[in-house]
């Protein structure tokens, strides 16, 4: 038989084997306590001093696994509410849930994270679809059972923006399908 999908997809599948599930629990992207969405980002740290301010990947992580979970719910809508005004202005509500629900189909074996990346775009590098400002991507990867064809791997890729207003909010929310025979 023939074997499908690259070795990175591989690799990447073992890492989610691998790695243990996070935790369901959403905290804001500070690491602090749990909070929903549009979690207010640091002005200063507890010292006074900017300087001291950071942003826990974690935080994004359990955000991006709530988002996750309500999108595989069918919560469109929770998720839509929380959605940036640059998501917004590029789909309607109707829209962005039939895109998910075109693209979440089958059951979650497992879900782990794969990566978790801070992009600063400036004026200079900003494109249409992502204009300068702070975002944080979060991919999740998913061994899903697709029934009768089988197990395949999904990755989510959920990115977030830092609003003017001092927010994070969902700027983009893909669903990419790794063509990799996952074994039973």
């Amino acid at each position: 038989m023939k074997r499908r999908g690259s070795g990175a997809s591989i690799v990447l599948f073992l890492v989610l084997v691998w790695c243990g599930r996070a935790a369901a629990q959403q905290v804001d992207p500070r690491g602090g306590a749990p909070a929903e969405f549009g979690a207010q980002a640091p002005t200063a740290a507890a010292s006074g001093d900017a300087g001291d301010v950071f942003l826990s990947p974690n935080g994004f992580l359990n955000s991006a696994i709530l988002a996750s979970r309500r999108a595989s719910a069918g919560d469109f809508d929770a998720l839509y509410d929380q959605a940036s005004p640059m998501l917004k202005a590029r789909l309607t509500r109707q829209a962005f849930a039939d895109q998910l629900k075109k693209m979440l189909t089958g059951k979650v074996v497992r879900q782990d994270w794969a990566s978790i990346n801070r992009i600063i775009r400036s004026e200079v590098d900003s494109r249409a679809d992502a204009p300068a400002g702070e975002y944080v991507s979060v991919v999740l990867a998913a061994a899903v059972d697709y029934g009768r064809f089988g197990k395949n791997l999904r990755e989510e890729v959920i990115s977030f923006l830092h609003e003017k207003s001092g927010t994070w909010l969902i700027s983009g929310y893909y669903v990419n399908i790794r063509d990799v025979d996952l074994k039973k």
